[in-house]
């Protein structure tokens, strides 16, 4: 026996995999949301922070540019070297966290000839603090100072094409976002699609295997039996079936034994009789005739049975009166009619015949046969058909 996963179970598994699929649209649409969130939090902020960033680079350099400028043509008091010194110092550390964001290797080099322009900045304060020609090196300083401010600008109107550059970017995460979520949506509905066509399936399938197997039965193929395939209700459910059909076909069976022994019980009854029988169907087919109507009207028995009525060589009055029986469905008693048949020698005898019909019907008052009987109206007809039509010998006796 195949092992199959019960009703139960396949109902289970079928809620599990609708669960499965609910977690993993879930999982998917967060991680597509986090995904862009975190894009755009790093975009965001890389963008504030360097445009922060960039913005205190040139207002440093500004401040630093302007006290320079301030500074006395003579001697430079040390408290003003020092406010401008810790001004460039904070610069060089706000230059190397700009370029730590700097993502182009234009922006990359002017931080860097920045974070140079400080260094020698701060060099030449230092000579300064320590020279008496200051003409010289102020002059160089303030070189310095300058530089810085025109490469601050030029970075800051390099950051502000960043943030136009930015803006395509998160265009394009946003554009990724609708379209994951649109992949993710499309899923959800194949899934859900294919989970709604396959799980009714699953369960259905041994009760659709059940139904064809009776309309089997139902068609006449005894023969036909309900596959085992689970050890669970399902297969209690198709053993009891299978035993059922068993029993069913026994008693076919039987029941086919019983009418053949009946029919051949009516037949021998029906050749022992010394007077005419038949049998038609409701159909208008003649079923039987016994040996009297066969030895009678000489009939050979492969044009007879099995045959319609009108193409059964009987004599003419009883068509009529057979064809009569099947358009009334009446009983008939005591008809004449008067037929003629051939002697042994040829020669043609009128015979006349009492005719009795009957139906038979089933437990239910259909009718499916009618039975006629034939019998000489007279002992004399009689004894004339065993001396000139060969019957059998007790007919003579009655």
């Amino acid at each position: 026996m195949v092992k199959v996963s019960s009703v139960a179970n396949r109902i289970q598994l079928s809620f599990a995999a609708a669960v499965l699929i609910v977690l993993a649209i879930g999982f998917l649409s967060f991680y597509y949301l986090n995904q862009l969130n975190r894009g755009l939090e790093r975009i965001v902020e890389t963008d504030i922070r360097a445009a922060r960033l960039t913005e205190e680079i040139k207002n440093s350099l500004y401040e630093a540019y302007e006290q320079e400028r301030a500074l006395p043509a003579g001697e430079i008091p040390i408290a003003q070297l020092e406010k401008m010194r810790s001004l460039i110092v904070s610069l060089s550390e706000l230059t190397g966290q700009a370029k730590s964001l700097a993502s182009k290797d234009v922006n990359i080099a002017r931080y860097d000839e920045m974070s140079r322009l400080a260094a020698e900045s701060l060099d030449l304060l230092e000579q300064i603090s320590r020279s008496t020609d200051l003409e010289d090196l102020r002059k160089r300083l303030r070189g310095n100072l300058a530089s810085g401010v025109a490469l601050s600008r030029e970075a800051l109107q390099s950051r502000y094409q960043d943030l136009d550059e930015h803006q395509s970017r998160l265009d394009r995460l946003s554009s990724n976002a609708q379209r994951n979520m649109i992949i993710v949506m499309l899923v959800l509905l194949v899934s859900a699609a294919a989970l709604g066509f396959v799980a009714p399936r699953i369960v259905t399938n041994p009760f659709k295997k059940m139904t064809r197997a009776i309309e089997q039965v139902q068609s006449g193929n005894l023969e036909e039996r309900i596959p085992v395939e689970t050890d669970d209700e399902l297969g209690d459910i198709a053993v009891a079936l299978n035993k059922m059909l068993a029993d069913i076909r026994t008693f076919d069976q039987m029941k086919i034994r019983r009418i053949a022994f009946e029919r051949r019980r009516f037949e021998t009854l029906a050749n022992m009789v010394d007077y005419g029988v038949v049998l038609l169907k409701r159909v208008g087919e003649v079923e039987f005739i016994n040996s009297q109507l066969y030895m009678l009207f000489n009939l050979p028995s492969h044009e007879v049975e099995g045959k319609k009525l009108e193409d059964v060589p009987l004599p003419p009055p009883i068509k009529e009166l057979c064809e009569e029986c099947l358009l009334g469905m009446q009983k008939i008693e005591g008809r004449e009619i008067e037929v003629t048949v051939f002697d042994r020698e040829g020669q043609e005898v009128d015979v006349a015949l009492v005719v009795d019909a009957a139906m038979v019907r089933t437990h239910e008052g259909r009718i499916v046969n009618i039975i006629l009987t034939l019998e000489e109206k007279s002992q004399n007809d009689k004894q004339f058909l065993v001396r000139h039509l060969g019957l059998p010998s007790d007919v003579e006796e009655a």
